[in-house]
């Protein structure tokens, strides 16, 4: 995602891209969590934060600001089956004080566990 505008004497506007996960829970005892962790730091002055959206029964945490710590987006998930398609939300922001970034990269690493 590339931040490209700014009204003047604002902070830059943030980037968003929306899209979609699948989760599916069957021939698995207990309850589970899906969390999600950056595998570097993010750019000083930045933040990349996610939203997942939960099925049914199940609980986001809402918009999240990403970090190298793993975190627990959603949680209390059981007996989905069939697979359940969610909408999952990111969104790049940064102030004037990051300046001009040279494209870098981050890879999100998303785990099912189990909760609590």
């Amino acid at each position: 995602m590339m931040i490209s505008t700014a009204v003047a004497g604002s902070q830059p506007t943030a980037a968003s891209v929306a899209s979609t996960y699948q989760v599916q829970v069957k021939n698995v005892a207990g309850v589970k969590k899906i969390t999600a962790s950056l595998d570097a730091s993010m750019p000083t002055n930045t933040t990349l934060t996610m939203t997942m959206a939960a099925p049914s029964g199940a609980t986001s945490a809402g918009p999240v600001v990403m970090s190298t710590t793993t975190t627990d987006m959603v949680v209390n998930i059981a007996g989905i089956n069939p697979a359940s398609t969610q909408a999952i939300t990111y969104a790049f922001s940064a102030t004037v004080a990051a300046g001009v970034l040279t494209s870098q990269s981050r890879t999100i690493t998303f785990t099912l566990a189990n909760y609590p």
